[in-house]
């Protein structure tokens, strides 16, 4: 946007009046309280995530440099995957713990495995070789119908659990003892267990939604009736939410959750996951920088989901939130006038908040304009602005008059070739 830099207000004057009208927004919202100190993300790309069959498993380079991008953009916590699941998968733990340990990275590791010792023992064999203080999240079905399928009684579940929980706490592990179908289970069910597993010495659970049949409703009830079980409360013990998007709740429960009283909240890059998918970590992130403040590595977030985009072989959707090629772009006549009016005064966050809830700029993008049949003057300003380009009164004319012959918005080439042919520009 060269051609409005030279339009911008003295730097005082611009953030008194920019920061006048931002405040003088009305938010109907109520207030959610989060924030990175108090509510963490859990990435499980590289285990829940990998039971898409429609992804990839990225190489151990690839995992490397995702976990460094994890680390940059905030995430507290990452599954390493299933170690436990063969030799490949047990090599690419190592050697992230290693990666790790050796980068000195904050991000807390963590792998997956069942309810069975010979599933946790590889998970504590990786904890002595790399150094690096490992979790392991086993995990056991508990609803009615898992029962059902697995022939499972209440024994069985009970001592399969703390069987289990016992090897790995016994090895040094940290334990997060994970219920899976836990949003299909029965009370009773949850209470007797979580109580049972709690006694053994484990302070973090996940309730997990698997097959995401929650609604807002339903994620506050669970949430708060385990943290009303007798030393559930918050700061006794870790809750954490693990949610999917079948009903296409996956992100506003995984919002509901913090709000509820869960510590952390489960995601995958992308959203990626078997059926419709996990919640997807980028979009907690931004949410949460919404909710919070903005911090030196929200412009990291967008190249990273990027490169994931290309590690695990996922198409970004156009209108996909804040990394879609058309999220920050418009070809209203009337949108595009307020965004250009926006930039003629100087100011990237007017032109950012006038037709948009999330600042692109705060993430290292911008507003773009784009020219079709819904388009007007402004629009034709905006796109000559932008190229360094003089137009009078005929050049937008024509210019629209050929948009609107069109069932689609011109592209640049077809706007300059149309100029070459047809109007004289400097």
């Amino acid at each position: 946007m060269d051609k409005f830099a030279d339009k911008k207000m003295a730097s005082k004057l611009e953030l008194n009046w920019e920061q006048e009208v931002e405040n003088s927004l009305f938010c109907w919202n109520k207030p959610q309280g989060i924030n990175k100190d108090e509510h963490y993300i859990c990435d499980e790309s590289l285990r829940d995530g990998l039971q898409d069959p429609s992804v990839t498993d990225p190489e151990i380079g690839q995992k490397l440099e995702f976990i460094e991008g994890l680390e940059k953009i905030g995430i507290s916590r990452v599954c390493l995957g299933f170690p436990a699941s063969g030799e490949q998968a047990y090599q690419d733990t190592l050697e992230m713990c290693r990666f790790i340990k050796r980068e000195g990275f904050k991000i807390e590791p963590y792998c997956a495995a069942r309810t069975l010792t010979s599933d946790i023992a590889p998970v504590a064999q990786i904890q002595d070789k790399s150094g690096v203080a490992l979790g392991v999240t086993t995990f056991i079905g508990i609803s009615p119908i898992r029962r059902v399928v697995e022939n499972w009684c209440d024994y069985f579940i009970m001592e399969q659990s703390r069987e289990a929980v016992s090897f790995a706490l016994n090895e040094g592990l940290d334990v997060n003892f994970v219920t899976e179908d836990t949003t299909r289970s029965k009370p009773e069910n949850i209470k007797a267990l979580l109580e049972s597993v709690k006694e053994l010495g484990c302070k973090r659970f996940t309730l997990c939604d698997t097959v995401g049949q929650s609604a807002l409703s339903g994620v506050d009830n669970i949430v708060s009736f385990v943290r009303n079980l007798p030393g559930f409360a918050k700061g006794e013990v870790k809750l954490e939410w693990h949610g999917h998007n079948d009903r296409g709740y996956s992100l506003t429960n995984g919002m509901q959750a913090w709000m509820s009283g869960c510590d952390g909240v489960h995601g995958t890059v992308l959203g990626i996951g078997e059926r419709a998918g996990n919640t997807a970590i980028e979009l907690l992130v931004l949410n949460r920088l919404l909710e919070s403040e903005f911090c030196e590595t929200s412009k990291s977030l967008v190249p990273f989901i990027e490169k994931c985009s290309s590690w695990f072989s996922r198409k970004i959707d156009e209108n996909y939130p804040l990394l879609g090629t058309t999220v920050f772009t418009t070809a209203s006549g009337v949108h595009a006038s307020a965004i250009l009016k926006s930039y003629e005064r100087g100011s990237n966050k007017l032109a950012d908040l006038v037709y948009s809830s999330v600042p692109a700029s705060e993430f290292g993008l911008e507003q773009n304009v784009r020219i079709n049949k819904t388009s007007g003057r402004s629009n034709v300003q905006f796109w000559m602005n932008k190229n360094n380009l003089h137009m009078n009164e005929d050049t937008s004319a024509s210019i629209l008059l050929h948009a609107k012959s069109k069932r689609q918005a011109l592209e640049d080439k077809d706007i300059f070739d149309f100029l070459a042919r047809n109007v004289n520009v400097s």
